[in-house]
């Protein structure tokens, strides 16, 4: 099952049992015995709970399923990414050249030393604690612009206090026993995308980037980690370009 799914489809499943749960605790008290309208409820308690199987992004029109993104870390991957899955929730076309060239990026060893850096630096005991997440999170920053256009920039939107009550809240439940490296380093990718995309839906809308980009933009990003657990704080680079094409493209600018 897909682990990222439309908001409108989480709205129309909701209905759906919502009215069937109703159905059933109806037909039980008119016509079931105590014992009957007892199991009854009990069956309205587990439909609930199916109910809330998906939690909603909260700045973007997708949810997350759960039981779909547990199975994910413990292997069942499909050897895709979470970024991918998420932009497919997004519209994006699934053959576009953007997974070529994000693959490219986040398969780099450029971006595997620095994702070591960052697990080194804010984990703990060879996991990575949710207050280390938060930590990445907030000090994920940076900017960017049209090609030679550099004077009209569009800073990397950061992130809201309700996006980090959001993973105060679940961090805990995607990783029951610990967020290991591979774990954090493809939540991390999931991350930067998700920023980025967010940062030019704010100017251009989030149908002119399915639509695609006329002209290169260039990606600043800098993760600032400050001092942690007694390591001194450290400061990383990510310079990325955006090329013309039907579609949002990362590929790693030559530096």
């Amino acid at each position: 099952s897909s682990l990222f799914v439309r908001a409108a489809m989480v709205r129309k499943r909701r209905l759906l049992l919502g009215v069937l749960v109703l159905a059933i605790t109806a037909s039980a008290r008119k016509r079931l015995s105590s014992l009957a309208l007892q199991l009854v409820l009990w069956i309205r308690y587990c439909l609930r709970r199916f109910l809330d199987v998906e939690i909603k992004d909260p700045r973007t029109p997708v949810s997350i399923s759960l039981d779909a993104i547990r199975k994910y870390f413990q292997g069942y991957n499909m050897g895709r990414q979470l970024w991918e899955w998420y932009l497919d929730s997004l519209g994006f076309s699934p053959n576009s050249a953007i997974r070529g060239h994000i693959r490219g990026l986040f398969n780099g060893q450029r971006h595997e030393d620095l994702m070591v850096k960052v697990f080194e630096h804010l984990g703990m005991d060879g996991a990575m604690p949710v207050e280390g997440a938060l930590t990445f999170s907030r000090g994920f920053s940076g900017s960017l612009h049209v090609l030679v256009q550099s004077k009209h920039v569009m800073p990397v939107s950061k992130i809201k206090p309700e996006e980090e009550q959001w993973m105060t809240d679940h961090w805990g439940v995607i990783f029951p026993e610990k967020c290991r490296f591979e774990d954090f380093k493809r939540m991390t990718e999931l991350f930067m995308v998700r920023r980025t995309v967010i940062t030019l839906a704010d100017y251009v809308s989030l149908d002119m980037l399915r639509r695609g980009l006329k002209a290169p933009i260039v990606c600043r990003f800098k993760i600032e980690l400050p001092a942690y657990n007694g390591k001194p704080a450290q400061s990383l680079d990510i310079h990325t370009t955006a090329p013309p094409s039907k579609t949002l493209n990362c590929i790693e600018e030559a530096e």
